[in-house]
């Protein structure tokens, strides 16, 4: 496995591999709750979220310092979107 891990780290260099990994988390929903209410869907929810947290520790194993890159990345992110909406509201 120790190919898997030069090669994440590889990805984990690059802008895009960082964004890419970030969505693929979130698609997991690493940061959110699988439950649903629904015995069916909070299982295949907790089954997506397994493989991303197994994901998030990959990354933290390869690299942890990336990680913490990633998130400071999408906290930008999120500043950036916030403050474009702010510019495009019609003032009072």
């Amino acid at each position: 496995m120790s190919n898997y891990f030069e090669d994440l780290r590889s990805v984990l260099q690059t802008s895009a591999g960082r964004n890419v990994l970030w969505q693929m988390l979130e698609q997991a929903n690493v940061f959110g709750m699988s439950y649903t209410g629904e015995v069916n869907s909070t299982f295949f929810n907790e089954g997506a979220r397994s493989m991303g947290n197994r994901l998030l520790i990959q990354i933290q194993q390869a690299d942890a310092a990336s990680f913490i890159k990633m998130q400071q990345e999408h906290l930008a992110k999120l500043e950036e979107e916030k403050r474009l909406k702010k510019m495009d509201r019609p003032s009072d």
